[in-house]
Parts: structure tokens; C-alpha cells; sequence
């Protein structure tokens, strides 16, 4: 049904949980003909990326609305709580496959364009906090991290479309001195909402 796809994919342009594989019980068959070696090395985004494979092969969709699994989101060790530098980076490359599936479908219009850009700098600003966060690294360290990703074309893609005024406002400055190069300043600007929140 591509009115369903289409709602799926739009949705999942968002930071959601109906792109994880923990949620999902689907047929073998399905993943006989996926090749996973295109996002096989990714460390975030991956059940993304293999969910939209999955939902485009599946003839037929069933929603069990009772819940059936409990996901631990409090695990320090998981690799969702733990930095990854190339998050930003997957992150941008599974979005930019849903996008490529919305056009096939023909329903990437402009409202689906601009939701791809901010769902991008949503990513980046909570990249940014991680970064800040980490208190392994020095703030040369996380200034050279937040300089890897101020350097990615399309950020500054995303930055020139508007969508960051759709961010709240501590996003929404986080990604603009990131964008002015202000790296000293962003990286003080969270050290001083965190020694805040604290207070």
C-alpha cells in the first residue's frame, strides 16, 4: 500500500522507534534477496536501514497492539549511550535513503525536504551535547569533533535551508555557532547549561 509506505517513511524521518528490529517478527524469506553490505559497518541507524528493506519487500503488514518486549534504555554500555563519531554521518546516509524511497513514490515534496533538513540538524545538535558530554575527551578534542561535522556539505545545505528555525531555541544555537565556527563558544555555551542544570 503506498499511502502506508509513504506514512512509514515519513515517520521515520523522525528519531523512531518503529525502525528498530527488536519490535519487528518477519518472514525469512523477506532477507533473501537484502544486501546489507552497503550499511553492514554502521554502528547507529543500521535497523533503520534494514527495516526499510524489509517493509518494501513485505506483502502484507500487522500491527499487534500489545506490548510484548521491554527495552532497556537505561544501559551506560549500549551503543546508543555511547559516542560514536560517525553517527552524524550514518545518521544523514539512512535519512538520505528514505528520502530516495519517498521520491520513487513520488511524494518528496517540499514539506518532506524540509523535514529531512531538520531531523538532520535535530541530529546534530544532540551530537553536539553528546560530544560535550564526554569527559574523556579535552575541549581540543570535542572542538575538532564539532569542526568534523560543521565541515559536511550538508550541513551547511541543511543550515542555508531555514529548517533550523524549526529547532527549539538551545538547538537552534547550538547549530548556528557551529555554524559561524564559533567552536570555543559552543563548546563553553554547554558547559555552562550543564553546570546550570546542577545549580
Amino acid at each position: 500500500d503506498t499511502v502506508l509506505l509513504n506514512e512509514y517513511l515519513l515517520t521515520n524521518l523522525h528519531y523512531s522507534s518503529l525502525n528498530s528490529l527488536w519490535l519487528k517478527a518477519s518472514a525469512r524469506k523477506i532477507f533473501n534477496d537484502i544486501d546489507i553490505s552497503s550499511f553492514s559497518g554502521f554502528r547507529n541507524s543500521e535497523d533503520l536501514m534494514l527495516s526499510l528493506e524489509i517493509v518494501k519487500r513485505a506483502q502484507k503488514i500487522s500491527y499487534v497492539p500489545h506490548t510484548l518486549y521491554f527495552h532497556r534504555l537505561d544501559n551506560p554500555a549500549s551503543i546508543t549511550n555511547n559516542y560514536n563519531e560517525a553517527i552524524v554521518e550514518e545518521f544523514l546516509v539512512s535519512r538520505q535513503a528514505i528520502m530516495a524511497e519517498l521520491e520513487r513514490l513520488n511524494c518528496a515534496d517540499e514539506a518532506a525536504k524540509t523535514e529531512f533538513y531538520r531531523v538532520f540538524l535535530f541530529c546534530v545538535a544532540n551530537t553536539i551535547l553528546q560530544i560535550s558530554k564526554l569527559k574523556s575527551f579535552t575541549r581540543k578534542e570535542k572542538t575538532a569533533q564539532y569542526k568534523r561535522i560543521a565541515d559536511m556539505p550538508f550541513f551547511s545545505e541543511a543550515m542555508d535551508s531555514g529548517a533550523a528555525m524549526k529547532l527549539s531555541r538551545v538547538k537552534r544555537m547550538r547549530v548556528w555557532l557551529l555554524k559561524k565556527g564559533w567552536l570555543n563558544l559552543l563548546y563553553f555555551f554547554d558547559r555552562l547549561r550543564m553546570i546550570a542544570e546542577k545549580l
